[in-house]
């Protein structure tokens, strides 16, 4: 996981975090783009939260995004997500902690589409 982010960091558009384990303190971790820059030109991103009861958001940075994916894939969730311009990665975990990534480019239509 830790060489897949940085390679694909600027092309992220979003990303899902889901099957939590017992440990993890959400039950999902929704991400997307947020379509501006802060202050230093960095794309920001929208974090959404999901508890039972609750959804908690904020706004983080791609060096934030990349902290969070790396530590939460594989240890509090066993499948991500991330959407990004050119293809759609898909991390799986078992239960003895093997990561499994599959990676499927897009298509044309499949870019157009929001």
């Amino acid at each position: 996981m830790k060489n897949i982010i940085p390679s694909v960091l600027n092309e992220i558009t979003g990303a899902v975090l889901s099957k939590a384990t017992s440990n993890a303190p959400y039950i999902k971790i929704k991400v997307r783009c947020a379509g501006k820059a802060d202050t230093l030109g960095n794309l920001l991103f929208y974090v959404e939260q999901f508890t039972p009861t609750q959804v908690f958001h904020k706004t983080i940075t791609p060096l934030e995004l990349s902290e969070l994916l790396i530590s939460l894939t594989g240890v509090s969730y066993k499948q991500v997500q991330i959407d990004t311009v050119k293809e759609v990665i898909t991390v799986l975990t078992n239960k003895k902690g093997k990561m499994t990534v599959l990676r499927k480019p897009r298509n044309q239509t499949q870019r157009d589409t929001p």
